[in-house]
C-alpha cells in the first residue's frame, strides 16, 4: 500500500527530491544512499529486428538457426552460446557486448566443401549488459518475410558523468498571432499544438533560451528541415506513418522514419469570431457571413449602425451564405481591385473564375456588370458589382499586392470553410498542376504567404514556401499587345505549394548500408543560442495528455537565401529544468543535514538558476514545504500571481524560515555550517544521457580522411 501511495510501483524518470544549492554550476552532488534506494533509476529499452532476405546472386532465402561453426564461413567475432535451436536468445537471457542474439545464415551456392552457409547473424553491440525481455518469433514483415523481433532491457543507475537536463534561431513557431521567431516568443502567445489529428492553441508554461556548444541534428529534404539539439524531442512515425511517437534526435539519426506536416481534422469546427462577422447555424453548410450595416450619409468609417433602421440612406446588415461569400472573397482577394469608390471589380479572364462567380452571383445579390478588359478581348473579362455594403467592406482590403493580408475572422473558420477559401484563392492566383494533386499559389506579400501556411494547416493540409523571384528581376513579355516590353519586379515573389496528400514524408528512403550519399540527416557542430518552450502536460481544456501527445508544436525552418523559404512540420518541445552532470556521489551519512535530521537528495548550484532561467525552482521549495506538511499538491510555475506574504506567513506557522533557508550541519564533522542554505522539495527529471550509453573505445578501425583521427560515434561506428 505504501508503494502505491508514494507512486513507487512503476518506473519513472522524474522524482520529487529534497535539494539544496552548492557552488559548482554545471554539475550535481547526489546522495548515494538515495540512489541505492532507487532514486533516478530507469529502464533502457532497445529493439532488435531481423528479417529473412533473398540472396540475389544465389536466389536462396536466408535461414534462422543456431549456426554450426564447422559449417559456416565468415563466422562472427562473438559468442553463439546464448542462442537456442531456433536461432534466438530466449527471454531473460543476459547478453553482453559481442554476444550473438539472433542466428541467421545464407546458403552457399554450389558448395563442395564443408562450408554450407555464410553467417549473417545479429550481434549485441553495447558496453553495458542487457536482458532479453521479450521475443517475437515466427512473424511476418510488411513484405511477407519471416521476422524475429527482440526487446532488450537494461537498468540504468545514475553514475558520475550522467546528464540531467531545442531549436536554433532560424526557426519560427506558429501562434495565434501567426508565425513568431522563437527569440520573440512570450508566454502571452498561444502556440499551435497537436492532439491526435486536431489543432489547438495554448499558452506556453515557459519560454527558454540558452547558449549551446556541441552537436546538433541537421535534417534537410524537400518536405522537412530542422536544426535541433541531439536531445530534442522529435515527433516521428514508422515507415507506414501509423505509430507516431516521441523520440530523441539522437535516436532518429540515420533511420527511415516519417514526419508529420498536417492535422487531418485541421482546426475542427467553425467558432464565432470576436467581431461578429460569422453567424453559426447548427446545420452544416448554412452558416452565414454578416456584412456590416451601412449609413451612407454619416458613416465614412463603416462603423456599425442600429439594425432595422428603415430611413433612406441606411442599409441593414447583409447576411449571406458563408461558403458563397468565401468563394467570392477568395477570388476577389486574388483577382480583384476597386474600379472606383463605388465599384468592386474582378479580372475574370480564367474560365474557372467565371464559373465560380456565376454560381455565387445570385446568392450574394451581386448582379455583376460585365465589360471588356482590352479591345482585343472576345468576351467580357471584367466583372463589376456596386452592392453598397460589399463595396464598403471590401475597400479596406484594397491595399496593393505586396500588402495583402487576410482578416482576423478567417482564423475562426472550421476546416471545411478553410478549404473553400483556400480553393477560391487558388482559382485566382493559383496553379492546379495537371496530373497531380499539387496546387501552387503565387504572391508577393510576405504577410499573406505566412498566413497561407497557417490557412493550409487549418484546412488539414500543409504549405511549403519557396522564393520564386527576387526583387529587381527583369523579364521580357513574349506575347500579346505588350510583346517585347521589359518589366522589373519591385518585390520578392513567393510560391506556396499546398500539400494535400503527401503530408507524412519519409526521410532516408533510399539509404543503404553501402551508400550514405542519399542520407537526409546528419550531425553537425553548432555554437550559439538555442530556444524552446514548455507546453505542459494538458491541452487547452485542461485534460491530461498521453505521453506521446505532450508538447507537440508546429514549427518551420527558414532556409534558402536570406532564409526566405520555409517548410513546416510538427515537432516536440522541451521541458523546463536545471540540466547538470553528476559530479560526485556522497554517502548519506556524509551529506549535510538539518536539525530535524533531513538530508538532501541532490545539491545544485544557485548560479545556474538565472543562467538557465528556471526561476520556478525558487518557488517550488517554498510551496513544496507547505504542500508536504498540509497534504495538497502545489504548482511552482514562475510569473504567476503568487502572494509571497501568505506563503511566508504559513511557513512561519509551520516552524520554517519564511525565506526557505535552513541551518544545516556538516555530515562529515558534525559542525554547524555558518551559512544558511536554501532547502526544500523540488520536482526533478532525469534525462536519457547515460555514461554507459556514451562510452566507447577501440584499438584500430576506420579513420576520417581529413584529420586521420578515429571516426566519431558510438560503439556501432567502430564495427564498420
Amino acid at each position: 500500500m505504501c508503494r502505491k501511495l508514494m507512486a513507487y510501483d512503476f518506473i519513472r524518470k522524474w522524482i520529487n527530491e529534497a535539494g539544496i544549492n552548492d557552488n559548482q554550476e554545471d554539475s550535481l552532488i547526489l546522495n548515494k544512499t538515495s540512489i541505492d534506494r532507487g532514486m533516478f533509476r530507469s529502464m533502457s529499452l532497445k529493439k532488435v529486428v531481423s528479417s529473412i532476405q533473398k540472396n540475389q546472386s544465389t536466389a536462396e532465402n536466408e535461414l534462422f538457426m543456431k549456426p554450426d561453426p564447422t559449417k559456416i564461413e565468415g563466422k562472427r567475432y562473438g559468442s553463439y552460446e546464448k542462442l537456442n535451436d531456433k536461432g534466438f536468445a530466449p527471454p531473460e537471457t543476459e547478453v553482453v557486448n559481442g554476444d550473438i542474439i539472433i542466428g541467421k545464415v545464407t546458403p552457399l551456392q554450389n558448395s563442395s566443401g564443408s562450408k554450407q552457409y555464410s553467417d549473417s547473424s545479429e550481434i549485441y553491440k553495447a558496453y553495458v549488459s542487457a536482458t532479453v525481455d521479450k521475443v517475437y518469433p515466427d512473424i511476418k514483415n510488411q513484405d511477407g518475410h519471416e521476422t524475429i523481433k527482440i526487446l532488450l532491457r537494461s537498468e540504468r543507475v545514475p553514475r558520475i558523468g550522467d546528464k540531467f537536463c531545442c531549436y536554433t534561431p532560424e526557426h519560427d513557431v506558429l501562434t495565434n498571432k501567426g508565425w513568431v521567431k522563437f527569440e520573440d516568443l512570450t508566454k502571452r502567445h498561444k502556440v499551435a499544438c497537436l492532439k491526435g489529428e486536431k489543432i489547438y492553441y495554448k499558452k506556453p508554461k515557459e519560454v527558454m533560451s540558452y547558449d549551446y556548444d556541441g552537436d546538433i541534428y541537421v535534417l534537410e529534404s524537400n518536405q522537412v528541415s530542422l536544426r535541433v539539439t541531439m536531445n530534442h524531442r522529435m515527433y516521428v512515425g514508422d515507415r507506414n506513418g501509423k505509430k507516431f511517437c516521441i523520440k530523441e534526435a539522437s535516436e532518429v539519426l540515420g533511420k527511415r522514419l516519417k514526419f508529420k506536416k498536417n492535422a487531418d481534422e485541421g482546426i475542427g469546427e467553425i467558432t464565432e469570431d470576436d467581431e461578429g462577422y460569422l453567424k453559426i447555424d447548427e446545420k452544416k453548410g448554412r452558416h452565414k457571413f454578416v456584412i456590416p450595416a451601412l449609413d451612407i450619409k454619416k458613416d465614412k468609417n463603416n462603423d456599425r449602425v442600429i439594425k432595422n433602421n428603415t430611413a433612406k440612406g441606411y442599409y441593414n446588415d447583409l447576411e449571406v451564405n458563408l461558403d458563397s461569400w468565401l468563394t467570392f472573397f477568395g477570388i476577389w482577394f486574388a483577382e480583384g481591385s476597386m474600379r472606383s469608390e463605388r465599384q468592386v471589380q474582378i479580372s475574370a479572364h480564367k474560365a474557372r473564375v467565371k464559373e465560380a462567380l456565376t454560381k455565387v452571383e445570385k446568392e450574394l445579390n451581386l448582379d455583376f456588370a460585365k465589360y471588356e478588359d482590352k479591345k482585343t478581348d472576345t468576351e467580357n473579362n471584367t466583372w463589376v458589382t456596386t452592392e453598397k455594403r460589399i463595396v464598403a467592406y471590401i475597400t479596406q482590403f484594397n491595399v496593393g499586392a505586396i500588402n495583402k493580408k487576410l482578416p482576423d475572422w478567417v482564423w475562426s473558420l472550421g476546416r471545411d470553410e478553410c478549404r473553400v477559401l483556400l480553393h477560391a484563392l487558388c482559382l485566382g492566383d493559383g496553379d492546379f498542376m495537371k496530373g497531380t494533386t499539387t496546387v501552387r499559389y503565387y504572391t508577393s506579400s510576405i504577410k499573406l504567404k505566412d498566413q497561407l501556411q497557417r490557412l493550409c494547416l487549418h484546412a488539414g493540409y500543409s504549405g511549403n514556401v519557396v522564393m520564386r523571384y527576387e526583387k529587381g528581376r527583369t523579364a521580357v513579355i513574349k506575347s500579346g499587345i505588350n510583346k517585347d516590353r521589359k518589366i522589373t519586379t519591385n518585390a520578392d515573389s513567393y510560391v506556396v505549394t499546398i500539400v494535400t496528400k503527401q503530408n507524412q514524408p519519409l526521410i532516408n528512403k533510399n539509404l543503404t548500408s553501402t551508400d550514405k550519399s542519399k542520407q537526409h540527416d546528419k550531425k553537425a557542430k553548432y555554437k550559439g543560442k538555442v530556444y524552446c518552450c514548455d507546453m505542459g502536460d494538458t491541452d487547452d481544456e485542461g485534460e491530461e495528455l498521453e505521453d506521446d501527445q505532450k508538447g507537440i508544436i508546429y514549427v518551420r525552418h527558414n532556409i534558402g537565401k536570406d532564409s526566405k523559404s520555409s517548410v513546416p512540420l510538427w515537432s516536440g518541445n522541451s521541458r523546463n529544468a536545471q540540466k547538470g552532470t553528476n559530479g560526485i556521489f556522497l554517502q548519506g551519512v556524509d551529506m549535510p543535514f538539518t536539525k530535524e535530521g533531513l538530508r538532501p537528495d541532490i545539491i545544485m548550484n544557485p548560479n545556474g538558476i538565472p543562467s538557465r532561467m528556471t526561476l520556478g525552482q525558487l518557488i517550488e521549495p517554498l510551496v513544496g514545504k507547505m504542500g508536504a506538511n498540509d497534504g495538497y499538491n502545489v504548482d511552482g510555475t514562475p510569473f504567476e500571481d503568487y502572494d509571497l506574504s501568505k506563503i511566508e506567513q504559513r511557513l512561519q506557522e509551520l516552524g520554517y524560515d519564511p525565506k526557505g533557508y535552513e541551518e544545516m550541519y556538516n555530515g562529515m564533522t558534525g559542525e554547524k555550517i555558518k551559512a544558511k542554505i536554501f532547502f526544500g522539495p523540488t520536482y526533478y527529471q532525469r534525462l536519457k544521457h547515460m555514461v554507459e550509453d556514451k562510452i566507447h573505445g577501440r584499438s584500430r578501425g576506420i579513420r576520417t580522411s581529413l584529420t586521420h583521427q578515429p571516426s566519431e560515434g558510438g560503439p556501432s561506428a567502430h564495427y564498420r
